[in-house]
């Protein structure tokens, strides 16, 4: 997982695609700025803030990162055991250091879906400055990385 110096923020940069039938009867497509943009911001600045937080209670040895990806997905352990069908209680275990030492990649494998993540990610926590971009390709079924890094267009 790589995590920027600069905080995320969306300014703009998404516009939104209108879908219209033209004269002929044919779709057109049409790129419209939105008007929640302020908004959508806010939201991106909040999840900066709560990201950091997290990760700072994770390197402090409170959550583990299967904690910090339950609560930075805004999940319960429940929901997460539902959908691999595994129990709860293992899943709240997994959520502590101590837990998370008895984590086989099997169960990282489950997480990684659940949390719609790499297996790489509950392991590496990186930071990127300014002027540095990354493309991450997915293997295996999220159990590897092939992680590019390189100076970013100007």
């Amino acid at each position: 997982m790589l995590v920027s110096t600069r905080r995320q923020s969306y300014d703009g940069k998404f516009r939104l695609v209108l879908y219209r039938p033209d004269a002929g009867g044919r779709i057109e497509s049409r790129l419209e700025k939105s008007d929640f943009d302020e908004e959508i911001d806010s939201v991106f600045a909040l999840r900066a803030v709560e990201y950091e937080r997290l990760l700072g209670s994770m390197l402090e040895g409170r959550l583990s990162p299967v904690g910090f990806w339950l609560e930075f997905r805004g999940m319960s352990a429940a929901d997460v055991a539902l959908r691999p069908r595994i129990p709860r209680s293992k899943v709240e275990r997994h959520a502590t250091w101590e837990g998370w030492r008895s984590a086989t990649v099997q169960m990282l494998a489950l997480y990684a879906k659940v949390f719609d993540v790499d297996v790489a990610d509950f392991f590496q926590f990186g930071t990127l400055d300014d002027g540095i971009e990354v493309e991450i390709e997915i293997h295996e079924d999220r159990l590897l990385q092939q992680v590019r890094i390189r100076k970013a267009a100007p």
